[in-house]
């Protein structure tokens, strides 16, 4: 099956996701990459259609994925978020919002039923009342999966104990009927949440091995994966964050594992996008990583495709993220 995912909402732009005890775009963006990576590994063709940012409308973030589904004849369009009303103590749980009939009724109740294992209130399935563009202007069916909701503490809590992973999981069940392992190595939420640091982790830690493969993929760092916190290792954590443009502490974080998760899920960017993909590819092209696609990366991105026996369009997308990452 090819499935559309988009990341719901912008970092920057008219499109902000909603905050509250956590940040929606905090976390869809970590449990997002999982449920990608879990349907390859199933066998599914996933396409990221998740708008590369560059401070959008709202229109303009919207019509982005749902373009790119449509233009790829993609079966189903998968957004991921978190919902969100008033603060409360009171448990508000999962839903899905789908047309209200036909194969996105069915996906969506499955998805909402799935996530309910894990401990939410089941809202179930839910036709939309809105008009929301992703549902009316996709041509193939639309799921609008809301896991739990992010002001309700009993909510959150249920999400700190399952974690992203759970989440994950969840979603991928409710498509599939099946539960997909990550073949790629990307950092469970226990450690996102957690930074790694030097003094906590011992000689030969999985976490840190994990943490060295990740880098020598994305940055091409060339680590030795013994699972020793080094300064070696520490040093390319820091080139990491310097490259993404994000906070330079040497631990490994939230905003670390981010990177990683964004860069594994092979986002499609081209001239004109903007964003931590752009400034990763632009590192490994051996270029001024200022984060936006200009015309030398375009140049440099068709000499690197040219070399590599890639299609040569000007466009990173995963055949083009694969062979940069060797993965």
């Amino acid at each position: 099956m090819k499935i559309a995912v988009r990341f719901g909402h912008q970092l920057t732009g008219a499109d902000g996701g909603a905050v509250g005890i956590v940040k929606e775009t905090d976390v869809n963006r970590r449990y997002g990459p999982k449920v990608i990576s879990k349907l390859q590994a199933l066998g599914h063709t996933i396409i990221n259609v998740t708008p590369p940012e560059a401070h959008r409308s709202l229109s303009d973030s919207l019509n982005y994925g749902i373009n790119l589904a449509n233009s790829n004849n993609v079966d189903l369009f998968v957004s991921c978020h978190v919902n969100a009303a008033a603060y409360t103590s009171v448990p508000r749980g999962c839903e899905v919002v789908c047309l209200g009939s036909g194969k996105g009724l069915d996906y969506a109740t499955k998805v909402s039923n799935a996530l309910s294992e894990l401990g939410f209130k089941n809202r179930g399935a839910k036709a939309d009342t809105r008009g929301l563009a992703e549902i009316r202007k996709t041509n193939m069916p639309c799921v609008i999966i809301e896991p739990f909701f992010m002001d309700s503490s009993a909510d959150v809590a249920i999400y700190n104990k399952v974690g992203d992973e759970g989440i994950a999981n969840a979603i991928v069940k409710g498509i599939t009927g099946q539960t997909g392992n990550n073949t790629a190595p990307v950092v469970n939420n226990a450690v996102a949440s957690a930074p790694v640091q030097k003094s906590s982790v011992s000689t030969g830690d999985s976490t840190v091995k994990i943490i060295q493969q990740q880098l020598n993929a994305v940055t091409n760092a060339r680590l030795a994966v013994d699972g020793i916190m080094d300064p070696n290792t520490i040093a390319k954590i820091k080139e990491l964050q310097i490259v993404a443009g994000i906070a330079v502490d040497g631990k490994w974080g939230p905003q670390s594992a981010g990177v990683i998760g964004e860069i594994y899920s092979k986002p499609i960017i081209r001239i004109g996008s903007r964003g931590i993909a752009v400034r990763v590819l632009q590192f490994r092209l051996g270029i001024q990583f200022d984060g936006i696609f200009g015309n030398q990366t375009v140049g440099k991105l068709i000499q690197y495709q040219k070399n590599n026996g890639l299609a040569v369009d000007a466009i990173c997308g995963p055949q083009t993220w694969s062979k940069l990452l060797g993965l």
